[in-house]
């Protein structure tokens, strides 16, 4: 239609409106998903920067509580004043509105004149020039830089507002999309040396930074402060926000608000966020560990992110818009920066670990794909469509390293002796020069260790790289699953706790837990020449094969050739071996290239020629070597199931003296970490014993209450079998230590509010032998530590814990962390009770340290000179200890299969 024949009442119609073109904003656009088949379900949004771990509790009870049929207050009285009292303001200075944008929308129409000259620091949100050119305004801009990341240069600035004398300026700071954040020094000056124009400044992702500072300042009539409520409180679906302005421009903004703006529910849940500090605290610190993992992602896998000071970061990629639409095929939606400005590149809003780690696989497979040009750049490279690098390949089109080959060791069943195998095979090959490192796709354990980057991981795999003589990385074991009941387990992805899981959802995960296990091999597979693979139980398990990542499928990736070990120590060990080649595919079988028996004692004479009786029964896959059982190996196992027959050893009694110092180390049903009591076990004239019943305890000279993964409930179990009373009574004979959650359990009580453990508010007494008590809070702790004892001497270890304990009025500490992950610190650690006979520590390994563990064992009476004589060497280092039983395990399992067959095998010969 032209504009001659145009009805004459568009001739009344507005010319900004007309002239302002249309804001873009992130977030989802609904009708574009649903043009693309997708629901909004379906799509991991990191384009918009709200908290990715949502609102407080909080808002959701108060939520229940609203009466919709009520009109809301539309003088927001309650929500001001809650605001009012955590700014430390008036009332009368704050106005609420539906989100900063309308805030924005009001300041310009109170404020603003036909005519008027606004400058707006960009690049940034769209928003500011637009209310300004609906206002009639001439709008200014003026634009950081990228080669100075994006920062605001205030002398270009002032040169600005001298020439323009602008009546008002509009500044996001931290600035969106950018992230930089201006000293609020500068605006205050500003402020002063322009009375006249009035600075809006958008502090909307002030409380992202790692030290907020605010530039509002009552004294200063020409600030107007916009912030919102649904960024850090995750809110964007009431949308709240408000204005902090001197009370003449507040009055004026509310006289032109539309009344009802903000409705009951809005006020309602502004008032709950405002109240759950706690939250607040947690979630936005567990946003900046996230940051800075993803951050490392990125740079690992290439990507350059800018500076930000927020959570939010741009990143140049080429061509912003044809990767987003890439991305978003794959569920996962970036924001796209071509109305700031800058097409070449996206905005990344940090979510949750787990959720950024796949956003991370997807940018690594779009990068490495192999179907032709790509329609966006590599960073750093200027063209739009690049060509995808030349991979190698192997079967099946996968990716793999062409440097690193495999070897995996596969097992009949669990406890066949996979992880020792594996042990052994590190050590004999990092003995004979070669770089190597041990890697299991998926774990489950609540025996974790934590890594010099502070990851988690399982220990099996740590005392495999140990082995190795190398540090431990999360990539040797992406996937760990801590169970903490009989169906439900957490996970840890990558070294961070990511969720839990449930067996009956397991299935559906394991696709994007695959593609986490595939970038962890492949990143350790360009680092070292072999890698040596554990399965996990059996690849047999015909009813759990469709969701297999750590056995055969895990195989096929790496190209390894496979082991199958058996042990014969449980019986029916040809049996398990020809029965779990029977079950597997022929491609499957055709990995195998040979057997291995565990744990043979006696004189193997007695096996016979067991290859030409096995070899047709086992499709031709013979047997290359016979492990014999090792008695008293000091390496550690597993899992708790190696710890379980321990409580079925006689107990010293009371009125029995026995040359022997007995520790009684309490087996909870959820027990973790036990083998850092193994080199208590070690030393000479020491006997650890696992027990699990009042009956068991007998008269110890010590007793343990060790780490577990489910607090609450072995705090429950405990008091079921009546070991809390008993531990109690001897607690006024006998010391009594614990660690980590043991430690939790020997305080006054244990709270869990957000529902770590089990119910939302769950709370429980504890053994009340320690002035402590304990909250478990949703971020997980996972540090290498070193502490420093009363008497100067310091120690190390590891944390894994997500319980905050508390000491309780003159509570002594039992020690001081001073370093955490090599960061110094000053954290008051432990308790020790008056009479110095209970203590406890939230440092695992503590006795893993020579002179402290000697030094507690002499105050039980241990003399290390007079103790019974053992095989063991008294006074030897833990660390020596270890370093002997790895060669004495490679020993013994080179002899048996022979370094050519171990050499042809990684050879592929």
């Amino acid at each position: 239609m032209t504009r001659a024949c145009a009805p004459p009442i568009y001739a009344r119609l507005r010319p900004e409106a007309l002239a302002t073109p249309p804001t873009f904003h992130g977030a989802i656009d609904y009708a574009e998903i649903e043009q693309l088949g997708l629901t909004p379900d379906a799509i991991l949004d990191f384009s918009q920067n709200s908290n990715p771990f949502g609102p407080s509790p909080a808002v959701q009870q108060a939520l229940q509580t609203i009466d919709l049929a009520r009109y809301p207050d539309r003088e927001y009285r309650a929500l001001r004043r809650a605001l009012a009292d955590a700014l430390r303001t008036t009332p009368e200075s704050i106005l609420v509105g539906n989100g900063a944008s309308e805030i924005l929308w009001l300041a310009a129409f109170a404020f603003l004149r036909r005519g008027d000259a606004v400058l707006i620091v960009g690049p940034t949100y769209g928003e500011y020039a637009r209310v300004a050119a609906l206002m009639g305004a001439t709008v200014h801009e003026w634009r950081g830089e990228e080669r100075n990341a994006f920062a605001v240069e205030p002398e270009a600035i002032e040169r600005l507002l001298e020439q323009r004398l602008p009546s008002a300026v509009f500044l996001c700071n931290p600035n969106n999309p950018t992230g930089r954040f201006t000293p609020v020094e500068v605006l205050h000056a500003w402020a002063r040396r322009w009375p006249q124009t009035l600075f809006i400044v958008d502090e909307s992702y002030l409380a992202f930074l790692a030290s907020p500072r605010s530039a509002y300042a009552p004294d200063l009539a020409n600030l107007l402060i916009v912030r919102s409520l649904t960024k850090e409180y995750a809110l964007a679906g009431l949308r709240l926000g408000y204005a902090l302005a001197a009370p003449t421009f507040i009055e004026a903004m509310r006289r032109v608000q539309p009344p009802w703006s903000v409705n009951a529910l809005a006020q309602a849940a502004g008032a709950a966020a405002l109240a759950d500090l706690t939250h607040l605290r947690e979630t936005l610190a567990a946003l900046r560990l996230a940051k800075e993992e993803l951050i490392a992602g990125l740079e690992h896998g290439g990507w350059r992110p800018l500076p930000s000071e927020t959570h939010f970061m741009l990143v140049r990629v080429g061509d912003g818009a044809a990767l987003r639409r890439r991305l978003l095929a794959h569920g996962l939606l970036v924001r796209d920066c071509a109305s700031f400005g800058l097409s070449a590149h996206i905005r990344i809003a940090t979510r949750k670990p787990e959720e950024n780690r796949r956003l991370l696989n997807a940018l690594e497979q779009l990068r490495l794909e192999v179907d032709g040009a790509k329609t966006f750049a590599a960073p750093g490279q200027a063209a739009t469509t690049v060509s995808a690098p030349a991979l190698a390949l192997h079967r099946g089109g996968r990716r793999r390293s062409a440097r690193a080959r495999a070897l995996m060791v596969l097992g009949t069943h669990s406890s066949a002796g996979k992880s020792l195998l594996t042990t052994a095979l590190c050590r004999i090959l990092a003995r004979r020069g070669v770089k190597v490192a041990p890697f299991k796709a998926q774990n489950m354990s609540n025996n974790a260790g934590v890594t010099p980057e502070g990851g988690e991981m399982g220990r099996a795999q740590i005392v495999q790289a140990e082995a190795a003589g190398i540090a431990p990385h999360t990539d040797m074991n992406p996937v760990l699953l801590k169970p903490e009941a009989d169906r439900r387990s957490q996970i840890v992805l990558n070294g961070k706790v990511a969720g839990r899981i449930e067996a009956g959802n397991w299935f559906a995960l394991k696709q994007q837990l695959w593609t986490e296990v595939c970038a962890a091999y492949d990143r350790l597979a360009d680092r070292f020449d072999v890698i040596v693979l554990e399965g996990a139980g059996s690849p047999a398990e015909i009813n759990l094969k469709a969701g297999d990542i750590v056995n055969m499928r895990m195989a096929h990736y790496a190209d390894a050739a496979c082991l199958l070990v058996g042990d014969i120590d449980r019986g029916g060990v040809f049996a398990a071996l020809a029965g779990t080649l029977w079950l597997l595919e022929p491609e499957e079988r055709s990995r195998i290239q040979g057997l291995v028996i565990n744990k043979f004692r006696g004189d193997p004479a007695l096996l016979g020629d067991v290859n030409a009786l096995l070899r047709g029964k086992t499709f031709g896959v013979p047997l290359l070597g016979v492990i014999p059982y090792l008695p008293d190996l000091l390496i550690p196992d597993e899992d708790a199931v190696s710890i379980q027959p321990d409580a079925l050893h006689p107990s010293p009694q009371a009125g029995n003296p026995s040359p022997h110092i007995d520790i009684a180390v309490i087996r909870l049903p959820h027990i973790a970490n036990f083998d850092e009591f193994d080199p208590l076990a070690a030393e000479p004239g020491v006997r650890v014993r696992y027990v699990g019943a009042v009956e068991e305890l007998g008269a110890p000279h010590a007793i343990i209450l060790p780490g577990t993964k489910a607090t609450l409930a072995d705090l429950a179990w405990l008091r079921s079998r009546g070991l809390d009373r008993a531990i109690t009574e001897a607690a006024q004979r006998t010391v009594v230590v614990g660690v980590c959650g043991g430690y939790q359990m020997l305080g006054e009580r244990v709270d869990d509010p957000h529902g770590v453990e089990g119910p939302v508010g769950a709370s429980m007494a504890g053994l009340g032998l320690l002035p402590v008590a304990t909250e478990f809070a949703r971020v997980k702790h996972t540090y290498r530590s070193q502490m420093r004892l009363p008497d100067g001497s310091l120690v190390e270890g590891y944390e894994i814990h997500m319980g905050e304990s508390v000491r309780l009025g003159e509570a002594t500490p039992f020690g001081v962390i001073v370093q955490r992950n090599g960061q110094g610190v000053e954290l008051p650690d432990g308790a020790l009770s008056k009479d110095g006979r209970v203590w406890g520590v939230y440092l695992h390994d503590i006795f893993a340290n020579d002179a402290f563990r000697h030094n507690w064992l002499r105050s039980l009476g241990w003399k290390a000179a007079t103790a019974p004589t053992t095989q063991r060497t008294p006074l030897v280092s833990s660390r020596g200890r270890r370093a002997r039983e790895y060669d004495r395990l490679a020993d013994v399992v080179e002899a048996a299969i022979g370094w050519p067959t171990i050499e042809r095998l990684i050879g592929g010969g």
